[in-house]
């Protein structure tokens, strides 16, 4: 009968079988599992078992979050829509032009309205004074 046990592909009755051949039979091993308590917690089982009594954020704590959020980007976009997001992108423009001029000293065309001597050198004293 033991031998039977042991073959049998419940884990419970594995382990049954496994405390039924102690040279003392470990009864109250036997005991639980025959009333359905867990086993050691090395079973698939065992591991759906614990992953299903995880519990998830409050959400409360998240619906905040998320507002708080939310109200940042608006404050962001609020910022890159105002006079100083303006003044900043004015600034990374000049920067960039003088860049391009800086790499291309002999060509004055203005890269972005293609009008020709427009980056000439008294260009270049007003962008620099205002970057």
């Amino acid at each position: 009968m033991l031998t039977a046990l042991a073959e049998a592909q419940d884990e419970r009755v594995q382990e049954a079988a496994r405390a039924l051949q102690q040279r003392t039979p470990d009864r109250d091993r036997i005991r639980s599992l025959i009333t359905g308590a867990p086993l050691a917690d090395t079973t698939e089982l065992a591991r759906l078992h614990r992953l299903a009594t995880l519990t998830g954020p409050d959400t409360a704590v998240v619906a905040t979050a998320v507002a708080r959020l939310r109200e940042a980007m608006a404050r962001a976009d609020d910022a890159r829509c105002s006079d100083a997001g303006d003044a900043l992108a004015r600034a990374e423009l000049l920067e960039r032009a003088l860049l391009v001029r800086a790499r291309h000293r002999t060509d004055h065309t203005c890269p972005v309205c293609q009008a020709p001597d427009r980056l000439n050198n008294e260009w270049v004293a007003a962008a620099t004074a205002q970057a």
